[in-house]
């Protein structure tokens, strides 16, 4: 996983079977889960068992079945997470969520200081953990859009556009899904959601390292963090500010 001075990162779930030890979040750490979605009814009928009743009803809002297991799968696995750092049971643990629908944890006593953001693609979720951060992850399985261009027109400033537009092929491809996801992860650690896409702009430099700029000014206090989570997929963190320890 990527590191850089101020945060480490550990990749450390592949199935929710790996959720026995007690995490620690000190020393500037933000530890990123990683977990396919797709399990045997059994491991699902287990999940389902720790998910509330409000979670239970939107899965049963989905058509496809595949959406609905994934759904279950994601919200149990935040629950079996989640509880490793909180000293709290799975099932009993309560979130608020804010008026753009970015999830909490309810205020306790040992659960005030931990901070989340998660994100799915197809079958793979990603969830990131941490002490006191403002902090969004975004993953994206790499696939064709027919529609491609439009998006970028809409959505992209008119310097992303010109990059987009020069590739061609599986780099067009890569090349716009990790701008994405790198807007994306900025727009969940501020909370705002995908209201705000077009106005964060993705900037490289001569080094071809990747920053974040907006209204034409570099993005002051917050890290970009780009990776590849699994084959196939591309993902990004950003942080406001540096966790503390």
């Amino acid at each position: 996983m990527v590191k850089d001075n101020n945060i480490n990162y550990q990749q450390l779930l592949k199935t929710y079977r790996s959720v026995s030890h007690d995490p620690d979040l000190s020393n500037n750490k933000v530890d990123i889960w990683r977990a396919f979605l797709d399990l045997p009814t059994g491991q699902i009928l287990e999940l389902s068992q720790i998910l509330s009743e409000d979670e239970l009803v939107r899965a049963e809002r989905f058509h496809f079945k595949k959406h609905k297991i994934r759904f279950i799968a994601c919200r149990g696995f935040l629950r079996k997470i989640l509880s490793c750092y909180s000293d709290t049971q799975p099932d009993v643990l309560q979130f608020s969520y804010s008026s753009l629908g970015k999830p909490s944890l309810v205020s306790s006593t040992t659960q005030d200081s931990v901070c989340f953001n998660v994100s799915h693609s197809k079958n793979t979720a990603l969830f990131a953990i941490a002490h006191n951060c403002d902090l969004g992850i975004d993953i994206e399985y790499i696939r064709s859009i027919s529609d491609l261009d439009q998006l970028v027109k809409r959505f992209f400033s008119s310097g992303e556009y010109k990059i987009i537009h020069s590739l061609s092929g599986n780099k067009k491809k890569e090349v716009f899904f990790n701008m994405w996801t790198m807007k994306e992860a900025y727009l969940k650690a501020t909370g705002e959601g995908l209201s705000g896409l077009e106005h964060v702009e993705v900037c490289f430099d001569s080094e071809i390292k990747t920053s974040l700029m907006r209204a034409g000014c570099p993005l002051s206090g917050c890290s970009v963090h780009q990776f590849k989570p699994a084959p196939g997929y591309t993902g990004a963190m950003v942080v406001k500010k540096h966790c503390d320890s």
